[in-house]
């Protein structure tokens, strides 16, 4: 096999194991989507919360696109000062956060006891987000 032909295969495999494997399992629109898609869980059960600050807030393109009608509060504050606690309509709480928010989350957790933690990891095995759900009140 000629030299060139040998080069331009490697290059093709590199590129494409470069992409798949380190690229996409990094990329920030991978984050938003599958969060997107994990509000779509029963959204009129739920209040969502994004502790995705600074990286991107719930007016992200693939947010609006993916869970349209659905509403999220963005929680940009450091000490998780612009944090209301629900009212006490029997809705749950949907938490998600970015790696860097996790004391935030783990402040809110304090505060809002009896959910479930979910930690969504990349094909790659790196983090993605944690969601923390507190059920509805039947």
């Amino acid at each position: 096999m000629p030299v060139g032909t040998t080069l331009a295969l490697w290059l093709l495999a590199a590129n494409v194991a470069s992409y798949f494997y380190d690229y996409a399992g990094r990329a920030e629109s991978g984050e938003s989507a599958a969060m997107a898609r994990e509000m779509l869980v029963e959204p009129d059960r739920y209040r969502v919360y994004f502790l995705t600050s600074p990286r991107y807030d719930p007016n992200h393109g693939s947010v609006l696109y993916i869970a349209y009608g659905v509403t999220a509060t963005n929680l940009r504050e450091p000490n998780l000062a612009d944090f209301k606690p629900p009212p006490d309509d029997g809705k749950g709480t949907l938490i998600l956060a970015l790696d860097h928010r996790q004391a935030d989350l783990r402040t809110l957790q304090g505060r809002l006891p009896g959910g479930s933690e979910q930690r969504v990891n990349a094909p790659n095995g790196r983090l993605m987000y944690i969601s923390y759900r507190v059920p509805p009140r039947r």
